[in-house]
């Protein structure tokens, strides 16, 4: 971030006399920045350029009235400022959001806390709870990958010969399966209980401002979901999946917290499993376009891909201890 960027980001947003700004590691999407003012902290989004539509950016401003509905009813989240154009700041073509600064820590996957599972399934009951509504969100559709599509992603890795690239020929046949069960496990959930929500709430996503106190962040990717299928996401993602081991005491420990926040746990099924599979093949497909168009993100895309390529079997051929663990979540 140059400072003539900066300063002009300082005035839009009445932030004061801007000081320094640093880097932040870890952005999967977007770069962030820290921007520090005499007026206080801040964290800068600079949106990807080459990520963006015009749909992306209706996406954000509705996610945003989302996040401030989510703040209004108790749930911990930063609200994005207001500049010159709203949420979304322009100084020439490049666009992107700030936020007041959170002090915290992040918690890495494999060095998680019972407290903080028991912490996040209570919030994900809170958002559950609170009947998030917005216009401007489609249903979930997920379309598949098509069979041409994976023979060029193939093709194209068989040339460049990525560290991933034995993997993605082993489990290319049950990508394809599982793709399919996806799509029709989506179509049944859509037809079931749907609310909105963040559906993105994994570890990179939560600022412990104590060790037992989260701070949601990044509403970006907010919309409709099946509640079943997002708290299955967050006990995977919040028991190891990221590593490719599940620890199941903070599986259940992420349950337990839901069932006594809100009383009951959510339907799930095999549909549930499914869909969410469906999920991380989308993801696995959206890292494979990056990675194979060898953008400037072709090194956070490569890791995206060998952890997809590890969980997604993982999740997928392990449904009947899922539907196990979950009957015993039911009973706490």
């Amino acid at each position: 971030m140059n400072v003539q960027f900066a300063n002009l980001l300082c005035q839009q947003y009445q932030l004061g006399n801007f000081m320094s700004a640093v880097p932040i590691i870890g952005g999967l999407l977007h770069e962030v920045w820290q921007v520090v003012s005499d007026q206080g902290r801040y964290a800068v989004k600079i949106l990807n350029s080459q990520e963006m539509t015009p749909i992306s950016f209706s996406q954000i401003i509705a996610a945003e009235r989302i996040a401030a509905q989510a703040a209004s009813g108790g749930v911990t989240t930063p609200i994005a400022l207001k500049g010159e154009t709203g949420v979304i700041g322009q100084i020439e073509d490049i666009y992107f959001e700030v936020w007041p600064w959170v002090s915290g820590n992040l918690t890495l996957p494999g060095k998680l806390l019972l407290s903080q599972a028991d912490a996040i399934g209570s919030l994900v009951a809170k958002i559950h709870r609170l009947h998030l509504n917005a216009a401007d969100f489609p249903m979930p559709q997920w379309g598949g990958v098509a069979a041409a599509e994976w023979a060029q992603w193939l093709a194209a890795a068989e040339m460049m010969q990525p560290e991933w690239l034995l993997q993605l020929q082993q489990l290319l046949p049950s990508l394809q399966h599982w793709d399919k069960m996806a799509q029709a496990a989506l179509s049944v959930l859509n037809n079931n209980e749907l609310l909105i929500s963040h559906r993105d709430i994994d570890c990179k996503n939560v600022i412990w401002s104590t060790v037992d106190t989260p701070v949601l962040i990044d509403w970006e990717y907010a919309g409709y979901t099946n509640p079943g299928m997002e708290l299955f996401g967050v006990a995977l993602n919040w028991s190891g999946i990221a590593i490719g081991k599940i620890d199941q005491a903070l599986f259940m420990a992420v349950l337990q917290a839901y069932l006594r926040t809100k009383g009951r746990l959510p339907v799930f099924s095999h549909n549930t499993v499914m869909a969410y599979v469906g999920y991380c093949i989308d993801w696995l497909a959206f890292n494979l376009r990056r990675s194979i168009a060898n953008s400037g993100w072709k090194a956070v895309a490569d890791a995206e891909i060998v952890s997809s390529l590890r969980a997604i079997p993982l999740i997928a051929m392990q449904q009947s201890q899922w539907l196990a663990w979950w009957q015993d979540g039911s009973l706490s």
